[in-house]
Order: C-alpha cells, then sequence, then structure tokens
C-alpha cells in the first residue's frame, strides 16, 4: 500500500545519509490523501504514494497502484555529508534461521537488535520473517523467527566459528528477553 511505498523511499533517503519528513501533497498524478512528498532539508525531493484511481484506469494499472520519485540529484545536492562505503564483502554468507518464544509485549525488533550484537562483525543482515501467536503458543506469549546473514570479509566461515554464534545468540536472547528457543 501507499505507506509502505513511502517507507521504502524513506529507507532510500536514510541510507543517502539524510533525514526527512513528509507535506501533504495533492497534485496529479497522486491520489488525493495517500500520497505525500518528500522532503530533505527543506527542499523536496521526491513523491510517494498511491497514484489516483483515473490514472490507473487510463493506463490500465491496476486499481490502488502506488509508486515513487525521487530526484538524486536534488538528493545529493541538499548538503549531505559523505557516507563512506562498505566493502562488499565476497566470501560465502551462512544463513542461520531461529524462533523464539517471548512475551508478547517483547517487540519483535527487540530480538533483532539483541542478535545484532553478537558478532558484529560479521552479521551482514538479520531480519524477522514471521510473528506466530496461536493454539502452539501459551496466550501470553508468541513465537519470533529471525534470518540471520552472517559473512566474513576475508574467509568463509567454519561449522566450528557458526556453531559458536549460533550459541552465543541464542544464550544471549534467551538471557536479555527471558526468550526460549522454539
Amino acid at each position: 500500500d501507499w505507506q509502505q511505498v513511502l517507507g521504502l523511499v524513506g529507507q532510500i533517503v536514510q541510507a543517502a545519509g539524510a533525514t526527512w519528513r513528509t507535506e501533504q501533497l495533492e497534485m496529479a498524478p497522486w491520489h488525493p490523501g495517500r500520497a505525500a512528498g518528500i522532503v530533505v532539508n527543506g527542499m523536496m525531493i521526491g513523491f510517494a504514494g498511491e497514484l489516483h484511481p483515473n490514472v490507473c484506469k487510463n493506463f490500465g494499472l491496476p486499481p490502488r497502484a502506488c509508486a515513487f520519485e525521487i530526484d538524486f540529484d536534488a538528493l545529493c545536492g541538499v548538503g549531505l555529508e559523505p557516507r563512506q562505503a562498505v566493502p562488499v564483502r565476497t566470501m560465502p554468507r551462512a544463513n542461520l534461521d531461529f524462533a523464539f518464544v517471548v512475551d508478547k509485549q517483547v517487540p519483535a525488533i527487540a530480538v533483532s537488535k539483541v542478535i545484532s550484537t553478537i558478532a558484529v562483525e560479521l552479521v551482514e543482515a538479520v531480519e524477522v520473517f514471521d510473528i506466530y501467536e496461536g493454539s502452539q503458543i501459551p496466550a501470553d506469549q508468541k513465537s519470533v523467527a529471525v534470518a540471520v546473514t552472517l559473512r566474513a570479509i576475508d574467509r568463509t566461515l567454519s561449522d566450528v566459528e557458526l556453531t559458536e554464534i549460533r550459541a552465543g545468540i541464542i544464550s544471549e536472547v534467551e538471557s536479555k528477553l527471558q526468550a526460549v528457543l522454539r
């Protein structure tokens, strides 16, 4: 939906090192109330949201189609500080999946944050891919499934390293969030 598109634009702008805000937008080809202008340092650098129903109809697009536009020249020209490029990792990655049962009040992002503190130099990504509340989990708890991608810059990770990292992740999440590995 249009809010997801706005979130995607936010990720792009933040990756460029900028903070941003939105402004209400009522202009073609955008749907009034479901689109926004993207403002960085007082300058409108793009738009994001749902396209107007007439635009969708006239161009044969699905109803409620969403789009965004970013002027990268404008984004680069608003006084952003240069950012250090992250080296491209060419060694093979290792993927570990976990499912932790936590109290319902614990946000899923808390699990990701704890995992991100383990083996920091090797963690490439931590992604929550499922939250389950159902008959197999106590009523006051939920299961949070997380995918962890690990990769070293200079070597292939060994089975021993991965076993140690896995144990460290389980230990930290269990102790800091009173979680149980599912």
